[in-house]
């Protein structure tokens, strides 16, 4: 995987509050390694004292697809304890692309 990958895999997995488990020697990780796993605002959004995970709020797939022909865009969203969300929009397409949501998309279950 490219360090963009491990990033957002760390990130996706922080915001759905799953365990955080480094399974290697932490003597011998690469600088951009470190970095990931000590990113401060990720390791907040893991340890959130509401505990409250992110959920998917919609999935769409697009054309240009990898070598396994997967390609899609996602929107996860989740709430956080002093009130704050967390958004991830995710590109898993093979291509950049502008993305965006609107707020009914990002406090789809808060109400008004």
């Amino acid at each position: 995987m490219t360090d963009s990958e491990y990033m957002i895999h760390f990130s996706v997995w922080a915001a759905l509050k799953s365990p955080l488990i480094i399974s290697t020697d932490v003597r011998s990780i690469s600088p951009s390694a470190y970095s990931i796993y000590s990113n401060p605002a990720v390791l907040a959004v893991s340890q959130d004292p509401a505990s409250r995970p992110a959920f998917r709020r919609w999935r769409y797939a697009v054309p240009d697809i990898d070598a396994f022909g997967q390609g899609e865009i996602q929107m996860w969203s989740g709430s956080l304890s002093n009130g704050d969300m967390s958004v991830i929009l995710l590109n898993a397409g093979n291509e950049p692309r502008e993305m965006n949501a609107t707020l009914v998309d990002i406090f789809w279950s808060g109400g008004p």
